[in-house]
């Protein structure tokens, strides 16, 4: 079909679809958003999708049609541009990011890197990386955790100057957190990021870290630099076990 055909025929259509009261048909036909975008007009596409998306959708009682949503929308930026995507459709991704459930979550952060990639650094660093940053510093430690499980996938998918800058230092923070599994998680978060980031980057990280932690009055972080010298076995090289690892723990 050509674009006057999309337009005249599809559009309608779509409109009407994703305001089905069946969760399922709605969910569906969110899945074909950025392929009709790619046949259509960017304003009339815009048009056709955004009052829907912003009054019902964002909010819609189904995780799986709020799930399509936030993946349908992480598609979408590159199709519009930046302009049209920040203006009308990143405040959503935003506003998903934070959603209650983790399959909503999960599709919004498998696809952050097109995202970011459409909107650029700076845009990136407006309005996404904030909402990011939020999570890790909610009250809830359900939270925190639920969103620190994604920055291996985030340090995959985005710019790594952009992580450096902004999340980097969220990711070290996120050590010393009052709760066990976050700081164990944050520790194998570390491991794994060393695959995109590389061996000088994760040693420096985590000798200092290590060297703070194990002489910390406070026992939870002394605890977590013993956990953190367990969990690098293997990993990290025998020389820093030796010379940095094994001495300071026989010393406590």
């Amino acid at each position: 079909m050509n674009k006057d055909q999309v337009e005249k025929y599809i559009l309608p259509l779509l409109e009407k679809l994703i305001q089905d009261p069946e969760a399922e048909v709605r969910s569906i036909t969110l899945h074909t958003l950025p392929s009709v975008g790619r046949k259509s007009d960017e304003t009339k596409f815009i048009n056709a999708i955004t009052i829907p998306i912003s009054t019902k959708l964002a909010t819609d009682t189904s995780v799986h049609v709020r799930a399509s949503l936030a993946e349908a929308l992480c598609l979408i930026p590159s199709i519009v541009g930046a302009e049209n995507a920040i203006d009308h459709f990143v405040p959503i991704i935003s506003q998903l990011i934070k959603d209650t459930h983790t399959e909503v979550r999960l599709a919004i952060m498998s696809h952050i890197g097109e995202v970011c990639k459409a909107i650029g650094h700076d845009n990136s660093d407006k309005h996404i990386i904030p909402s990011i940053i939020e999570l890790c510093r909610d009250k809830q430690w359900r939270v925190r955790y639920s969103t620190i499980e994604f920055f291996p996938k985030i340090a995959e998918l985005i710019d790594h100057d952009l992580f450096h800058e902004r999340l980097e230092s969220v990711s070290i923070e996120m050590l010393s957190d009052i709760v066990f599994s976050i700081r164990e998680r944050s520790i194998q978060n570390l491991i794994e990021m060393k695959a995109q980031f590389g061996v000088d980057w994760f040693e420096k990280i985590f000798k200092a870290k290590f060297a703070e932690f194990i002489s910390n009055p406070k026992c939870h972080l002394r605890i977590t630099a013993i956990q953190m010298a367990r969990m690098v076995l293997g990993v990290i090289k025998s020389e820093i076990l030796n010379n940095d690892l094994i001495p300071a723990i026989l010393q406590l």
